[in-house]
């Protein structure tokens, strides 16, 4: 409207009363929109400086030709890592189909595009991640409104993973006694490989809830050459000023100075967050969430594993204890 030179108000020569739609709306456009200048006498004065702007949408017949359902899966399956699995459709007037899967129902991630949609099937090898709450969807490659979801979740598995989140800090305590700000420096997320051997960390990411969905850069990204041993912990600080000097195994954060920036507790006011450690390929390795009511944080205490360095250990509170084990033993 504003390149025709259509005006939108009385006062005001340019267009400025625009209409935004999400892509999913635009698809039942149907042009043009208009501008209506009603008959009425001293209009600016009796009703109003702005024009109404109408726009049309079709969401009738044409809105309901196409459709996509997703068959399997469709809930309840457990699907084991390295193995292969069918996902099977039906559609309706639908040229191709993209498929994603999440892990935990918020974060939806790429699993195969461009697909025939008449071929109703795609052949999955399944990626090495554990998930209780996952799920798949398919769309139509033009149109992602046109789309359906497992019904309900499936889980899959995997070998326990030889290296994983042991401990990490969300809420560290104030730099001085009595101060009020956390010294966030001291944010930190450890690392252990409890396997028999050493494993190339390169290219391997450290996200929170907000990087792992995508909208910012990883917290942390281990260079190449990153190697960890067996039997041992690596330790990822959210600043500089927070790494002991001399410490082998211990970095912090290389995201341009934004540090891990782990929020708080929904306890405490927050939104509450997530950690994981994702490998160089895109999958994720590990994770815990206290994005949920009664997974609480208090300043000064860790998340961490029980048993310690236990990749089945269930969490627990503890008084951090980086680059160590939770009783001060080196690792």
């Amino acid at each position: 409207m504003s390149e025709s030179g259509a005006r939108s108000t009385v006062s005001n020569s340019q267009f400025i009363d625009h209409q935004l739609a999400t892509n999913e709306l635009a698809a039942y456009y149907v042009p043009p929109t208009e501008v209506i200048k009603p008959s009425i006498v001293s209009y600016k004065a009796t009703t109003s400086d702005h024009y109404p702007i109408f726009s049309r949408f079709n969401f009738g017949s044409a809105a309901q030709t196409r459709s996509v359902r997703l068959t399997a899966p469709n809930g309840g399956e457990t699907l084991q890592a390295g193995k292969t699995f069918s996902i099977t459709w039906t559609s309706s007037n639908v040229a191709q189909v993209d498929l994603t899967y999440t892990l935990d129902g918020t974060v939806w991630r790429s699993l195969a595009s461009g697909l025939a949609a008449s071929s109703g099937r795609y052949t999955w090898t399944v990626p090495s991640e554990s998930s209780t709450s996952a799920k798949v969807r398919v769309a139509d490659s033009s149109r992602t409104d046109v789309s359906d979801v497992s019904d309900g979740v499936f889980t899959l598995t995997r070998p326990v993973p030889q290296v994983f989140i042991n401990e990490y800090l969300p809420q560290p305590n104030p730099a001085v006694p009595g101060g009020t700000t956390p010294d966030y420096d001291q944010q930190f997320v450890e690392i252990y490989n409890a396997g028999p051997t050493s494993v190339d960390l390169s290219d391997w990411t450290i996200h929170d809830a907000k990087t792992y969905s995508g909208l910012e850069a990883a917290r942390h990204t281990f260079v190449p050459g990153t190697v960890l041993p067996a039997g041992k912990g690596y330790v990822v600080y959210s600043g500089a000023s927070a790494v002991p000097a001399g410490a082998q195994y211990a970095t912090y954060a290389n995201n341009n100075g934004y540090g891990l920036r782990l929020d708080r507790g929904i306890n405490q006011g927050g939104a509450g967050d997530a950690v994981y450690l994702v490998r160089a390929d895109g999958t994720v390795q590990d994770s815990h969430s206290y994005q949920v009511p009664g997974v609480d944080v208090y300043q000064g205490y860790s998340f961490n594993r029980s048993p310690d360095l236990s990749a089945t250990g269930n969490w627990s509170y503890t008084n951090p204890t980086p680059r160590t084990r939770t009783d001060g033993s080196p690792f």
